[in-house]
């Protein structure tokens, strides 16, 4: 696993290697799940910084559905029920940002040098017990039969960003879905990060081009096992309040509300 260049700017984490604009909110711009009813004054604090671009959201399904869409067919859309979008860079002329929102899950961006084609998808346990992350580097090397103007991408060549996420330190899981993990479950705690980037170098994904943030979203410190690792990672801003949202600190009644910030990349 690779520490990328991730760094905080105006209330938004930034992967500094990632060649579109992109963002993960923090806590700063507010709530960004739609059943909370904050999610327009959420976006006016966000765009207050981006700017407006065609806001392309996934309504995620926690299943492994993908659409390969070009961007004059992204415009038709706003927000369709799918864990994954891959977006064919084929009209310079139209801005869109893709969007998930998200609190603990995975979100992957993955991109290729020519910037012809980037894939944003989410990969909480679910999506990952059915391997979507393996599911999109597969469209990605035979993207010419799901788009037939685009180019195959070599998966030797692209590169993956894991937005921040529940670490294996904080992840509790435990029930008759653990049999989908073998290997990747200790002491009742799922890694779930590794179990992807497993999945993306079994599809040709070189180990060197897969990159995490270093912070946890959760932050909780579960772990009291004497001889396994407590997360250490950075999850509260200076003063002290939790950078991200986080399911599982609203499952555990530290919050009030399971807020979702929003992981966005703007073709």
């Amino acid at each position: 696993m690779n520490r990328a260049k991730f760094f905080l700017e105006n209330g938004i984490g930034i992967f500094d290697d990632l060649p579109f604009i992109n963002g993960f909110t923090t806590n700063a711009h507010g709530d960004f799940a739609i059943r909370n009813g904050h999610t327009e004054r959420s976006y006016a604090s966000l765009e207050a910084v981006v700017g407006k671009q065609h806001r392309l959201r996934m309504n995620a399904e926690r299943r492994d559905r993908i659409l390969v869409l070009g961007k004059k067919e992204a415009l038709r859309l706003s927000y369709p029920p799918c864990d994954g979008i891959i977006l064919i860079n084929d009209e310079p002329g139209i801005r869109i940002r893709l969007e998930s929102a998200v609190a603990d899950c995975p979100i992957l961006v993955i991109c290729e040098p020519e910037r012809k084609a980037i894939a944003l998808i989410h990969s909480g346990w679910e999506g990952t017990m059915r391997n979507i992350a393996g599911k999109a580097m597969r469209i990605l090397k035979n993207l010419r039969v799901f788009y037939p103007h685009a180019k195959n991408v070599d998966p030797s060549n692209v590169q993956v960003f894991r937005a921040p996420s529940i670490c294996p330190d904080c992840y509790e899981f435990k029930g008759p879905e653990e049999r989908y993990f073998p290997g990747y479950i200790r002491n009742g705690y799922l890694d779930l990060g590794k179990k992807i980037d497993d999945q993306l170098i079994i599809e040709g994904v070189l180990p060197e081009h897969i990159f995490e943030t270093g912070y946890c979203s959760a932050g909780i410190n579960r772990q009291k096992i004497p001889g396994t690792p407590h997360c250490s990672r950075i999850s509260r801003d200076a003063s002290g309040n939790w950078l991200f949202a986080s399911h599982r600190r609203f499952l555990r009644k530290l919050e009030e509300t399971s807020a979702r910030n929003l992981c966005y990349v703007i073709v």
